[in-house]
């Protein structure tokens, strides 16, 4: 009865190491089509939530398992698909592309009423206008 119980014990570890064996630790860095590295890029193993942001030396560790698909992604450069196979390291240039075409900058000083704007408004008290502080003042009374 031992035998047979060291023996289901046994097998049952070996089972067990052989499931966390399919996944892999993949490490290496993302660059540019120069060679410089791209800090904040994205790395995510497709169709899962398993994903890591690459470091400011561009480097990257993710776990995943062979026949998994990385998609590498960043702000300006067209995204990469990589088939994760027997190797450990992939060294990942990403290609310029999805370039912004323009950028919208708003500020304080935009007149319109409060209840055409869809963002939050914050009202301040400058000192070239004391009236303004005179006005907040008497509200909060």
């Amino acid at each position: 009865m031992k035998k047979q119980y060291l023996f289901l014990t046994l097998l049952g570890i070996l089972t067990v190491q052989l499931g966390f064996a399919q996944e892999k630790t993949i490490t290496e860095n993302v660059t540019d089509e120069t060679g410089l590295p791209l800090p904040g890029a994205t790395v995510v193993v497709e169709n899962t939530t398993r994903g890591v942001s690459t470091d400011f030396d561009g480097n990257y560790t993710i776990e995943a398992a062979e026949n998994e698909v990385l998609i590498i992604s960043y702000v300006g450069y067209t995204d990469q698909k990589i088939t994760v196979g027997a190797a450990d390291a992939y060294n990942i240039s990403l290609q310029p592309g999805n370039q912004l075409e323009e950028v919208v900058v708003t500020s304080l000083g935009i007149k319109r009423e409060k209840q055409a704007l869809g963002y939050a408004v914050q009202t301040t008290i400058s000192e070239s206008n004391p009236s303004n502080g005179k006005k907040v003042l008497s509200i909060c009374q």
